[in-house]
């Protein structure tokens, strides 16, 4: 599936890049901005051919520096799936361990220090990696991160059932009470 097929699909539900939107934590989008994209259907489809193309290359060095330095076997999985209990929970993960109820999540990160990535990973990457874990059905998530292509960092985390059930609930009240009823969320300004 290419990146704009993708982004049409990921209208259909919420994907695990939207779910530190929808709570609050993400530094760059909200709740309302996650509204938007999935609302307005007829908004034009913006795809950086070039930015893409290198993503794709690096996450690919990413995929294949961690199974290196983990030993680990590991599969593409380019499916875009739903979760079994709530439809509206999509989920598109980078790779899957092969002999491991467990999924790969690459990033490359540019033009941060350490410190943004330690916070992400408390914070979005968390999110992300729960509502992945609930939608594929996994027990543990690896993330695997390349920064500002100098610092490579492999962290793993464990699935935990009390913050996807926070997760899903979030999201629930977000798809049910404002993308179905077409009402926007309201936003807190700091």
């Amino acid at each position: 599936m290419n990146r704009l097929d993708w982004t049409k699909e990921s209208r259909k539900g919420i994907n695990a890049n939207d779910v530190a939107a929808i709570m609050g934590v993400d530094k760059n989008r909200n709740a309302l901005d996650v509204y938007i994209e999935k609302t307005e259907q007829d908004r034009k489809i913006s795809v950086k051919e070039d930015s893409l193309y290198f993503e794709i290359k690096l996450e690919e060095l990413v995929a294949r520096e961690f199974a290196l330095r983990a030993g680990k076997r590991i599969r593409k999985d380019l499916r875009n799936i739903c979760c079994k209990e709530y439809k509206f929970m999509l989920a598109n993960i980078d790779r899957k361990i092969i002999g491991e109820n467990a999924i790969l999540e690459c990033k490359v990160i540019n033009d941060q220090d350490i410190n943004y990535f330690e916070e992400e990973l408390m914070g979005s990457f968390l999110l992300e990696a729960q509502h992945n874990m609930k939608v594929k059905e996994a027990e543990v998530c690896y993330i695997a991160a390349l920064i500002n292509n100098e610092k490579f960092i492999l962290e793993k985390i464990n699935r935990d059932d009390k913050l996807i059930s926070k997760i899903v609930k979030e999201e629930e009240d977000f798809w049910i009470n404002h993308v179905e009823k077409r009402i926007k969320p309201k936003i807190n300004k700091k």
